[in-house]
């Protein structure tokens, strides 16, 4: 990000205005200020059935975010947000090991100009962003380091209803404190009262800078039936095309078949989720999703096969003791030639200890038949956020 740019932008807002008018203002907005603080502590084990017999990897690490927010000044604020991962020890899960994605390092994490004009909202600088559920364009909010884009996003709501997202992305902060050049055009339209649900439509132009560019253009449908048990749904599709510097094209079909059935206590659902092949020369990819949170909590379907994949899954949640349950079964095959790729069990046990502390335990395993290796993996987790 550019810190010279960013600091003539928040200059420019109060060009023209009086001296004693700005300096009230902004006195007011610096009262106003509200800090951030978040602490997140995990262990996390990784144990890959690898060739090379690596040892498991054991990561105890503690992500710290503090953060300040400004009050309002003509309209605009001002926010500033570090990020701080530390290990006990960086040995029990780097080389050597099977890995954990949770490197030690510190950066700014977000640091941006809001405007605010009406129902219409501009951002300018380092900022998190995510659209829907996060399956195109996401912060990876599981690791530690999270995902974070430098650029300028509008957000506008203006009718009932509707809400309008847009962004250009100049480089997307990666989840290793890691950086990469982009020049990419996001625009997301969610109108809430399409009949009896939520309709999405969304235009994801992504570019590396580099010759390399791959374009998502997909809709979704989704709702629920009124009641105490209601029935769930969510239809998708969506067609990307992706080129090369090369010259390589390829172009491939998303699509998302969802339903379930919501009790009072007990959630249930079914899908099948499709990232499809172009002739088993590509897989359907979502650069910028949070992907954790799909095809696996293993991570063994990151990237998608050239020949795509299948993922048929069964979840069941609810809450006991004012404890968040949930278990996940996914069944993956390939979409070019229907190879049977394996299956994976997810468990998740989520508690909140008041307004500001959650404690949680997760756990994934997936058995390979012919993509990656059996993988288990644990974690053990709490967190204070103010």
């Amino acid at each position: 990000m550019n810190k010279f740019a960013l600091f003539m932008a928040s200059s420019a807002l109060l060009a023209g205005v009086p001296a004693a008018n700005a300096a009230s203002e902004i006195t007011q907005a610096l009262e106003a200020s509200v800090p951030v603080l978040d602490l997140r502590a995990r262990y996390e084990v990784n144990d890959a059935d690898d060739a090379a017999d690596a040892e498991k990897a054991e990561a105890s690490t503690l992500r710290t975010l503090i953060g300040l927010k400004s009050g309002q000044a003509y309209g605009s604020s001002l926010y500033l947000e570090m990020v701080d991962v530390s290990a006990l020890d960086a040995a029990d899960y780097g080389p050597g090991t099977d890995g954990v994605a949770d490197p030690e390092g510190n950066a700014l994490n977000q640091a941006y100009v809001e405007h605010q004009v009406g129902d219409t909202t501009l951002r300018y600088g380092r900022q998190r962003i995510i659209y829907d559920g996060a399956r195109f364009v996401g912060n990876v909010g599981w690791r530690q380091d999270e995902q974070t884009y430098d650029g300028v996003s509008l957000k506008d709501t203006t009718f009932d209803g509707v809400t309008l997202q847009a962004a250009y992305l100049s480089s997307i902060d990666g989840i290793k404190f890691s950086k990469a050049d982009s020049e990419s055009i996001l625009f997301n339209a969610a109108f809430d009262s399409a009949g009896p649900g939520r309709l999405v439509t969304y235009a994801y132009a992504l570019d590396d800078g580099n010759d390399n560019t791959n374009d998502t253009l997909g809709a979704s449908y989704s709702g629920s039936t009124a009641g105490e048990t209601a029935f769930l749904y969510h239809l998708e599709m969506a067609s990307q095309s992706v080129e090369n510097a090369a010259g390589g094209e390829a172009d491939a079909i998303y699509s998302l078949l969802e339903a379930g059935v919501r009790f009072p206590s007990v959630t249930a659902k079914m899908g099948l989720e499709v990232l499809g092949s172009d002739e088993g020369q590509y897989g359907f990819q979502t650069p910028l999703a949070t992907k954790h949170k799909y095809n696996g909590w293993a991570d063994s379907f990151l990237a998608t096969p050239d020949a795509g994949l299948h993922d048929f899954y069964v979840s069941v949640g609810g809450k006991v003791a004012d404890t968040k349950l949930m278990a996940v079964f996914h069944d993956f095959t390939a979409d070019e030639g229907s190879v049977d790729y394996g299956s994976e069990l997810d468990l998740l046990a989520l508690k909140k200890l008041g307004p500001h502390y959650t404690v949680g335990a997760k756990y994934a395993s997936y058995s390979a038949d012919t993509v990656s290796v059996d993988t288990d993996k644990f974690w053990l987790w709490g967190q204070a956020s103010f």
